[in-house]
């Protein structure tokens, strides 16, 4: 089963841009990438390598919920029913009912994708 993380970013009123990134997250395993783990308390870590492309900003509040089999972050707009996190020192913690939800285990592995200011994050 996979799940994706996709981040989507919009320059102005009527231009998005829509990127892939491919992200390296674990240290010496050059075949994987654009994939991350889970900590057994739902964080995921962002290096600066990541952080960047995807424009993630250090103090900012991010949305986080599911669409599908997909864990969807982007920033919080106004009056939002989803989960609310914020970003804080390269790392976002998904929240535990959506680790429940997809039966997210310990250092299971996700693909990161972006696409304009929304993440996807889909299980490998």
């Amino acid at each position: 089963m996979k799940y994706y993380l996709l981040l989507i970013c919009t320059l102005s009123s009527s231009i998005i841009v829509m990127v892939k990134v491919n992200i390296f997250c674990n240290k010496g395993d050059s075949n994987k990438m654009n994939v991350c783990k889970i900590s057994n308390r739902g964080i995921i870590n962002f290096s600066k390598k990541i952080r960047e492309p995807l424009n993630l900003i250090n103090g900012k509040l991010y949305s986080v919920y599911l669409k599908g089999e997909a864990i969807i972050i982007e920033p919080t707009i106004k009056d939002t029913t989803h989960n609310q996190c914020v970003f804080h020192q390269g790392k976002i913690t998904i929240p535990k009912e959506i680790r429940n939800l997809l039966y997210i285990n310990t250092n299971d592995q996700f693909i990161i994708e972006g696409m304009g200011e929304k993440i996807f994050l889909t299980r490998e």
